[in-house]
């Protein structure tokens, strides 16, 4: 019985926790800038597609509102549908030169 105790004592082993938990922190502390940049990048990513989305849905008024009062259904002469495409293509490139910056 006394076996099974020391077994489970020694498994358990109290006095190594606070090593672990200093080897953690230490390992934490020398990729901090590594963290910190990621969680940056996280975030202008998030923002960047935010506003991709409400570009979406500013692309979606405009098509929407052309068909409803004008009846069109080919844009290719608009100057405004290829200005929000624009934008939109340029969004979609930042989303991914972010995205390549954290590798």
């Amino acid at each position: 019985m006394s076996d099974i105790i020391d077994s489970y004592i020694s498994k358990v082993d109290f006095n190594n926790l606070p090593k672990k938990i200093n080897h953690l922190y230490q390992r934490f502390d020398r990729n901090r800038k590594y963290f910190i940049k990621l969680i940056f990048v996280r975030f202008f990513i998030l923002k960047a597609r935010i506003d991709l989305i409400i570009k979406y849905f500013e692309l979606g008024k405009f098509i929407s509102k052309s068909f409803i009062d004008e009846n069109v259904i080919d844009f290719s002469y608009k100057d405004e549908f290829f200005h929000i495409n624009k934008s939109i293509s340029k969004k979609k490139k930042y989303i991914e030169k972010i995205r390549k910056s954290v590798k």
